[in-house]
């Protein structure tokens, strides 16, 4: 009976993680879609306009719509780490570190991308991909 029951719990608990990563999946959007979703230009329009070598948050700062920009991306980024703090591919010390320099940089965030001093995003890969073993040796 207790085997039953332990079955039962972790049947649970594997049946709540995969809904909890679906909506997390289904709620996370990708900058074109969130700037889309903005403005009510098309992802395609706008994916032009980023191949043309025009960013996201340029193309939010012209149509006026930054701070909702950086909300809709700021929510995306916790998301992402709060991802890899379940998946065990970061700590949660390093994931408040993470979030506490996004946000930093965040504030300071013009839109135009250049932000070459704060580059969050490419410490986190290397992050990652350092914990899991990867990108070692590989150029």
């Amino acid at each position: 009976m207790k085997k039953y029951k332990r079955l039962a719990a972790l049947l649970t608990v594997l049946a709540l993680l995969t809904v909890s990563i679906i909506v997390l999946a289904a709620t996370v959007k990708t900058p074109g879609e969130i700037l889309s979703g903005l403005t009510g230009e098309s992802q395609e329009a706008l994916a032009e306009k980023k191949a043309e070598g025009e960013t996201y948050g340029t193309m939010a700062a012209n149509a006026g719509v930054l701070d909702e920009f950086r909300a809709g991306m700021l929510e995306r980024r916790m998301a992402f780490i709060d991802q890899k703090v379940e998946e065990g591919k970061l700590t949660p010390e390093d994931a408040e570190q993470f979030k506490a320099a996004i946000q930093e940089r965040q504030e300071n965030c013009d839109g135009t991308g250049d932000n070459e001093r704060l580059n969050i995003g490419q410490k986190l890969t290397k992050g990652i991909m350092a914990r899991r073993g990867g990108g070692q040796g590989r150029r």
